[in-house]
């Protein structure tokens, strides 16, 4: 049970990024040439993304985050009536539907975060992602308070990086 608890509060990530906008962040200002003697050794500026692919992107991860909020909630309220009667079979399936889908969610960012994206949005895909993955595992060991945390953190820097 303290597994689907968890899983009910990876649904902060999955509304935070209902609420992404269609415009895409802002490439910061351009690295300037380094002057150091070890310039040609130092890595390239990473590439500030495609800002049409960027926008993309955005509305791509609000449809699985809407898709995700959609199956939470349907299987939230199956979990809950499950409970109510005292159904493990019900509430084990309600659960093992959540973690489905937000495995899947998990894997869809990471896709997403590989695409020509603005370096904001990549990482706030990427932590997300990874963060969905970590949740969803059966050894989790974060209690509620750490994964709400995680989760409103992770949900605010995406929010910020698709506005």
């Amino acid at each position: 049970m303290r597994r689907v608890l968890a899983l009910a509060v990876a649904a902060t990530v999955v509304i935070a990024i209902a609420a992404c906008t269609d415009d895409p962040a802002q490439p910061g200002p351009s690295a300037q040439p380094s002057t150091s003697a070890s310039a040609g050794l130092t890595a390239p500026p990473p590439s500030p993304g495609d800002p049409a692919v960027t926008k993309q992107v955005c509305t791509d991860a609000v449809k699985v985050a809407t898709d995700g909020t959609k199956i939470f909630n349907d299987q939230l309220v199956a979990l809950e009536k499950a409970a109510a009667k005292g159904d493990q079979t019900a509430m084990v399936a309600a659960a093992e539907a959540i973690h489905k889908k937000f495995t899947e969610m998990a894997a869809a960012l990471g896709t997403l975060s590989q695409k020509s994206v603005s370096p904001s949005v990549k990482a706030a895909l990427t932590d997300a992602s990874a963060a969905l993955t970590e949740i969803a595992s059966e050894t989790y060991a974060g209690t509620m308070a750490d994964t709400k945390k995680k989760l409103t953190d992770l949900a605010l820097s995406f929010t910020k990086a698709c506005t």
